[in-house]
């Protein structure tokens, strides 16, 4: 996803409450320098996982490389391959 840009806004999410948390993606908002986490993964203190993202946008669900991140995200909240 290098230098994909998301028709959607970049919100402000730092820091992730989580220290254990895996940041999948980092966006940056138009006119900023900040960079903000905008994917990532944890697993819960009972064992369950949990996939975020910022990312929704109408048009990003028209983008391959969105599609394969949700559907990456679904197999690994499965445990599948």
């Amino acid at each position: 996803m290098n230098n994909w840009k998301s028709k959607g806004q970049v919100y402000k999410v730092k820091p992730i409450i989580d220290p254990n948390a895996v940041v999948l993606l980092n966006g940056k908002p138009r006119g900023k320098s900040d960079i903000e986490p905008i994917a990532w993964t944890r697993n819960t203190a009972y064992g369950g996982k949990v996939f975020y993202t910022s990312l929704g946008y109408p048009t990003d669900f028209k983008q391959a490389p969105f599609i394969q991140l949700l559907i990456n995200s679904i197999h690994w909240a499965l445990e599948k391959e």
